[in-house]
């Protein structure tokens, strides 16, 4: 296994998610009807999943890791990875806001949750493309092989201790598709 499959592997059920809350809005900005909540459901996925436990594991796994072999983490590569990190929370907190307004009946809110759902998918989905052409195949060179199984081991690990979140997180992202497709 890759140093950063598990990473990886990560990127396609968030994906998943992205595709299921594109879709959401594609029919909000043709007036179809959608569940509010669906918008509630889809900011806590990337709450929860996208920052709580993917990017959790990158910045206290991967990116240490890459430190650990040469990269600086306050420029280049991992500061770019970071801010990112950051502005994808911003992102989430303004969709789940107006998603929140939305739940409440202020109608005005669904341009809102329309804008700033649009912009999470175009920055997660950008920056999923960054980090698999670009960060991890330096991570894969840059780290030494004989340190792979280790940093791999630790992202294993760190799965298996949230093992129950990321049921929860495959099982909302799988919900959230089978609600668009319907």
């Amino acid at each position: 296994m890759s140093l950063t499959a598990i990473l990886v592997g990560e990127h396609r059920v968030i994906e998943s998610a992205l595709a299921a809350l594109e879709e959401a809005v594609e029919k909000l900005g043709r007036g179809v009807s959608v569940r509010t909540g669906f918008f509630l459901d889809a900011a806590e996925f990337l709450r929860a999943f996208a920052d709580g436990c993917h990017h959790r594991k990158e910045e206290g796994v991967l990116l240490p890791a890459m430190m650990g072999h040469g990269f600086p983490m306050m420029t280049g590569p991992l500061a770019v990875i970071l801010a990112e990190h950051e502005k994808v929370r911003a992102h989430m907190r303004v969709m789940r806001d107006a998603a929140e307004a939305l739940d409440r009946g202020d109608r005005a809110a669904a341009a809102r949750v329309e804008a700033a759902a649009r912009e999470c998918v175009t920055l997660l989905r950008r920056h999923m493309a960054k980090e698999e052409q670009a960060l991890f195949p330096m991570a894969e060179s840059a780290i030494t092989a004989a340190k792979h199984a280790g940093i791999a081991g630790e992202l294993a690990r760190a799965v298996r201790e949230r093992q129950a979140a990321h049921d929860r997180a495959a099982a909302a992202a799988a919900a959230l598709q089978r609600e668009m497709s319907n």
